[in-house]
């Protein structure tokens, strides 16, 4: 039941389903998204994103930008969304039913990878005797999306 209510809400990712929580939690913040993701432990870039997101599919509100803070409030969600909020709510209040929530949610976001791939490549030596030019082969790292098989 966890899936189809994370669908009801289309919430795809950990981190937007944990600035949901905040804000239900806190109902109206007066803050910058990078206090949030201060107070969250997410980089301000994550957050900026899931606050973008779920402001899109309705579900918070904010204000315009006033000196670096912003007002975020949680938009009062209603019919198949309402339930599926209160249900997984509901489970986040036990450390197991939290765990349950953020398991689903890396498996669904674990659909596309990175793989790193670390090859040499040479560099022409120079004049210049500085620790970078004596340098003669660097590892560059490649970042290709894979995409992975749904077992």
């Amino acid at each position: 039941m966890v899936r189809e209510w994370l669908k009801a809400l289309a919430i795809v990712e950990i981190r937007q389903w944990d600035v949901l929580v905040f804000l239900h939690r806190h109902r109206t913040v007066l803050l910058s998204a990078e206090q949030i993701a201060r107070l969250m432990c997410y980089g301000p870039a994550s957050i900026v994103t899931a606050l973008d997101n779920l402001e899109s599919l309705g579900m918070v509100a904010r204000s315009r930008l006033s000196q670096g803070v912003r007002l975020y409030q949680l938009i009062e969600l209603d019919g198949p969304r309402s339930h599926a909020f209160q249900e997984l709510m509901a489970l986040t209040e036990s450390r197991v039913g939290w765990l349950e929530i953020h398991e689903k949610l890396r498996k669904a976001s674990s659909h596309t990878a990175a793989v790193l791939t670390v090859r040499p490549v040479k560099l022409p030596r120079q004049r210049n005797r500085s620790l970078l030019s004596k340098t003669s082969s660097l590892a560059v790292t490649e970042v290709h999306n894979v995409q992975k098989q749904s077992s």
